[in-house]
């Protein structure tokens, strides 16, 4: 396997002292073989914060897929100058809209997820943003290929069944029944007509909006109502019911549309614009955005045809699961549940999210929190179905591995789209502190140590992330030496 250009190490910390993890996941310390995880325990707050100044980066954790995906994602980072973020995040996307409708998770009676996403990749001109979305679908366009030969095959029989019927004058035509033709990725459409293909193919269809600027602007394009209620709609799974006058009405009762598209930074402030902000919407999309991306050089080597083929197996085994329906037509998706241990852990991350969501007084981080508890059961949904694809699952429950998998991914998705608002409202919104933060900065001295500090947020009732993001809030506090602050206002 060849190396990428640049690997991100997810830290899980265990804070010796007091025995409490700082962030990442509860383990045994004793029984550590993870690969490219490194689990460090740290003896005081000092050796923590110089971990955490050097290492916090926000790289797409390629990790949290199976072996041959991993390889694909790194040997087109290495072969294709494809950035890690972005080859990883459309990845994420062909395995959910090749699972489609065929399975949901279950964390408790009744609360269902499907595995639709919502997702962009963010860079400037030149920075290799299309090129990897269509490397990671090409499996899907590879089958609407095929799926069209066979429709054009059909319908040539189709034609003439039709015209000899149509001669007898015995109304016979009218029992033929006229193909369908099957499509996965669609790129420009009315939503009339995307419900019309998705009735032809309920198992799940994605959109691909190569600029996905365009597909937000064009909500009023065909109609003068919004079609921002569809969206929010689809991104929850609901029923499509479309009545049409001229044709047959459309009824879909689960839907499943999983959207992805490129933006350019300089256009991401449209994407808070006639309300978007306000009803959730923009909530509901995922970005990569990776650092300091710049325009690569190119490079002679090739991605190997092996790899190339196992991505293409993998795709394939998602897109032949069958989907189910019952008697009335309605669909039926196999329902995947938590594994025992799986389910503590997520209840552990979901108990640390609330706690941030609580201590935060802004509404951007609250619904932000809210939001990543809906996409952290998708994700778990996406990361076991992916083993599936690779034959390292039998897709009875959510394992341990895909949950621990999903908080990563929530966490990147997390600090993406903190970046985006940031860039969105022109401040830095991770920077935007609580009521409680607020008064420990005013009644900490102008110089303190991190002891000290944390006595006192500990009296306050700030929880230990919060006061180690103080720490790192430039515009309040700088560090002077280890373990030494000073306020800058």
């Amino acid at each position: 396997m060849l190396r990428p250009l640049t690997l991100d190490y997810t830290y899980h910390v265990r804070h010796v002292k007091d025995n409490e993890w700082l962030f990442g996941t509860k383990i045994n310390p004793f029984n550590i073989t993870f690969d490219r995880t490194t689990y460090i325990n740290w003896n005081s707050e000092q050796d923590f914060e110089d971990h955490e100044e050097k290492y916090n980066t926000n790289g797409f954790p390629y990790e949290v897929f199976p072996p041959s995906i991993q390889d694909f994602i790194t040997e087109t980072n290495t072969c294709l100058n494809f950035p890690i973020d972005f080859i990883g995040v459309s990845v994420l996307y062909a395995i959910s809209v090749a699972t489609g409708n065929t399975h949901k998770v279950e964390f408790k009676n009744g609360w269902y997820e499907n595995s639709v996403l919502y997702l962009t990749l963010v860079g400037s001109p030149g920075t290799n943003k299309s090129h990897p979305l269509s490397f990671a679908i090409a499996p899907l366009l590879a089958q609407d290929e095929i799926n069209n030969f066979e429709y054009q095959e059909l319908k040539k029989v189709y034609d003439i069944e039709f015209s000899t019927a149509k001669k007898k004058k015995d109304g016979s035509e009218n029992r033929i029944i006229k193909p369908i033709r099957k499509k996965i990725i669609i790129t420009d459409f009315t939503t009339e007509a995307l419900a019309n293909i998705h009735h032809g193919n309920q198992k799940g269809i994605g959109v691909y909006a190569d600029e996905f600027a365009g597909w937000f602007k064009n909500f009023n394009r065909y109609k003068g109502g919004s079609e921002m209620e569809f969206w929010l709609s689809c991104w929850s799974g609901k029923a499509i019911n479309v009545d049409r006058v001229s044709a047959e009405s459309i009824y879909i009762s689960s839907s499943s549309v999983s959207v992805i598209g490129t933006i350019q930074n300089k256009v991401l402030k449209e994407l808070a614009g006639e309300g978007r902000s306000n009803n959730g919407f923009i909530d509901r999309i995922l970005f990569a955005i990776p650092e300091n991306l710049k325009k690569p050089y190119w490079d002679d080597r090739e991605v190997s045809s092996a790899v190339i083929a196992a991505w293409t197996k993998a795709i394939s085994n998602l897109l032949t699961i069958p989907l189910e329906t019952n008697n009335r037509g309605v669909i039926t998706p196999e329902i995947l549940r938590f594994g025992e241990d799986a389910k503590k852990l997520l209840k552990q991350w979901q108990v640390e999210n609330t706690d941030d969501a609580n201590d935060s007084d802004d509404e951007i981080i609250k619904g932000l929190h809210s939001k990543m508890e809906i996409y952290i059961l998708r994700f778990s949904l996406i990361l076991e179905m992916s083993k599936f694809a690779c034959n390292e699952s039998d897709i009875k429950e959510i394992s341990l591995d895909s949950v621990n998998g999903a908080i990563k991914l929530a966490k990147y998705f997390y600090n993406s789209t903190i970046k985006v608002y940031s860039i969105i409202s022109g401040t830095k919104v991770r920077d935007r502190v609580s009521s409680k933060v607020t008064e420990l900065h005013k009644t900490l001295p102008d110089s303190f140590t991190t002891d000290q500090g944390w006595h006192l947020a500990q009296s306050m009732g700030i929880a230990k992330r919060s006061y180690h993001r103080y720490l790192n809030i430039k515009s309040l506090v700088r560090r002077v030496r280890r373990g030494e602050y000073q306020k800058t206002r």
